[in-house]
């Protein structure tokens, strides 16, 4: 669990809906031992973190479309999307010039595949027998 390795975050933010909100996931939160702050609908913060989940499908749709690979791998693409976006570094004050990957983790993430090969791309590799 990323709760156990990594360590949990001051607190949870969520949006409004049902899933996010019930009584298990509050049970859980309470366990782990962060707090669960939800949302106001159609507020400026929960627009812009519709905004960006609406920016990563795009990209994850973009990435197939062009692939033309086959749509059950759509959860594979939207992790290497991820972490795309965990290794590239961005103007927040908190990250410190760094990137989340490793401002989280203390360590440099490996991109040398990422930088190497596009999503669904051919490589060849050598078996040992």
């Amino acid at each position: 669990l990323f709760c156990k390795e990594i360590g949990v975050p001051l607190s949870l933010v969520l949006d409004p809906s049902g899933e996010q909100t019930k009584s298990e996931v509050r049970r859980f939160c309470h366990k782990v031992g962060t707090t669960l702050r939800v949302l106001q609908e159609s507020t400026q913060w929960a627009n812009r973190a519709e905004l960006y989940i609406g920016i990563f499908k795009e990209s994850v749709r973009q990435d197939l479309r062009r692939s033309n690979a086959p749509m059950v791998l759509w959860d594979y693409c939207a992790q290497r999307r991820a972490k795309i976006h965990n290794v590239t570094p961005k103007p927040l004050f908190q990250l410190n010039g760094s990137n989340p990957h490793t401002v989280t983790l203390g360590t440099q993430a490996d991109i040398s595949n990422l930088c190497i090969f596009d999503w669904y791309d051919w490589c060849y590799f050598r078996e040992e027998s």
